[in-house]
């Protein structure tokens, strides 16, 4: 893979001496200090992983230079960019921490801020502002601290700001993306609008939709805009669920946690020596990249998009997909036979019969699917044996289906799921992946 920008990085200059750089790799920046552009000079993390400086995409003929952060030793792709939407027009700036915020500037114009707003102790005040970036990738503004030489072994240390919580189109292994309590934001992952020359912002975004925290079972979302386009999961615990495959789901591990302090999602790979990342591309697909240490190319060695069965909601309500063929449950016929016969099943099915609402009813049971979008579920806890899920979803005239959902790897969830009103988003695959949904039908 061909070099996808110019890297141009940051000098050290002591704001106070005066005096040029003593050194061509910058680990920390301090309150007193500022970072000029310079050719030859960065900063580098803990371990030499990474570098942030300036960069200009290789195949833009535009003079955009934009602060980002890359592999050292591998830069072909960019994992965090900050100002992606207000590039510099030349390659020289400022990089300063001022007013508790770290400040890109050109020349005295402010580009891009941290943004920061802290109520500061007073205890805080002999305790100077740094700035720097860790090993794992994550660029942070943080206190000062005198008693320990790494940050990282430090309980004193907090972070008043950090890149991971305002990610671009790129997640690291272990970087979380979701809501947290902590931070009282939630992170999605953006598009570039052009994933060789043009880092602002694109028409796709990724992560939990916003009333995330608020659901029984959260999911993930790809969007176009506002609209859906592709749902990852319902995930619980450590696993692939809701998007297995044969091979590399092996090795490829999305773990969500969903508590009251957080609802985020993560993925790990298992070959810890080999560099990874999740892309979102410009066309909306999520990809694993894995660099090959062989040949030096990143591989894709998985996408989100492997069939049009995993567009959202493609064959309406009350349906689904399997093979690419949509079909209705059991108990249901096409809404709109003309449109359906024609190819055009957005309107779903519904039902031939009514329910009953009483012990009439009776559930049929469609395995290896991908469970419902989670929006109209509810999850209740420690109910694991069949007949009771039921009985308890027989006893609500509203539940449409339910699923027993065993205990997981991690912070599994275990349980039994309730969905009301029409069933979106279902489909069937052709491996075993152990998840029955039992569908509602009339006696």
């Amino acid at each position: 893979m061909m070099n996808f920008f110019h890297i141009f990085s940051f000098v050290f200059i002591s704001s106070i001496l005066g005096c040029a750089a003593i050194s061509s790799e910058t680990k920390v920046l301090s309150s007193t200090e500022s970072l000029s552009l310079s050719p030859n000079r960065n900063i580098v993390s803990h371990g030499a992983v990474f570098e942030l400086g300036l960069f200009k995409p290789d195949h833009s003929s535009l003079e955009r230079w934009y602060l980002g952060i890359w592999f050292k030793t591998e830069k072909t792709y960019i994992v965090w960019v900050a100002n992606r939407d207000k590039p510099l027009s030349k390659p020289n700036g400022t990089l300063q921490i001022k007013n508790g915020n770290i400040l890109l500037l050109d020349q005295t114009t402010l580009v891009w801020s941290t943004n920061v707003t802290t109520t500061e102790k007073k205890s805080d005040e002999r305790s100077p502002l740094v700035a720097e970036l860790h090993a794992d990738g994550n660029f942070v503004l943080r206190r000062h601290s005198s008693n320990s030489n790494d940050h990282h072994h430090d309980p004193d240390s907090t972070f008043l700001w950090q890149s991971f919580d305002f990610p671009t189109n790129l997640l690291l292994p272990y970087t979380k993306l979701g809501w947290t309590r902590r931070s009282g934001r939630s992170s999605v992952l953006r598009s570039w609008k052009n994933d060789h020359n043009d880092p602002s912002s694109g028409e796709f975004s990724f992560g939990f939709d916003s009333a995330s925290q608020f659901r029984a079972i959260p999911a993930i979302f790809t969007w176009k805009g506002t609209s859906p386009i592709n749902r990852f999961s319902p995930w619980l615990g450590a696993f692939t669920y809701g998007i297995p495959r044969e091979s590399p789901s092996r090795y490829l591990t999305f773990t969500l946690t969903a508590t009251k302090e957080e609802v985020t999602f993560f993925f790990s790979w298992a070959d810890k020596t080999s560099k990874s990342v999740l892309k979102l591309n410009a066309t909306g697909v999520i990809q694993l990249l894995v660099l090959n240490a062989k040949n030096r190319r990143w591989d894709t060695l998985w996408t989100s998009t492997t069939d049009r069965c995993e567009d959202y909601s493609l064959c309406g309500p009350d349906s689904y997909c399997d093979k690419e063929v949509c079909n209705c449950m059991s108990g249901f016929e096409p809404k709109n036979p003309h449109a359906w016969t024609s190819g055009n099943r957005r309107d779903g099915c519904v039902r031939k019969r009514p329910l009953s609402c009483n012990n009439g009813d009776k559930f049929i049971p469609l395995s290896n699917v991908k469970y419902p979008d989670t929006s109209n579920a509810s999850m209740h806890w420690g109910i694991e044996k069949l007949n009771e899920c039921e009985k308890l979803c027989l006893s609500n005239c509203s539940c449409t289906a339910f699923a027993i959902v065993a205990k997981q790897v991690g912070n599994g969830l275990s349980g039994c799921v309730h969905w009301t009103g029409e069933l979106l988003d279902v489909r069937r695959y052709v491996i075993n992946v152990n998840q029955i949904l039992y569908v509602r039908s009339h006696g």
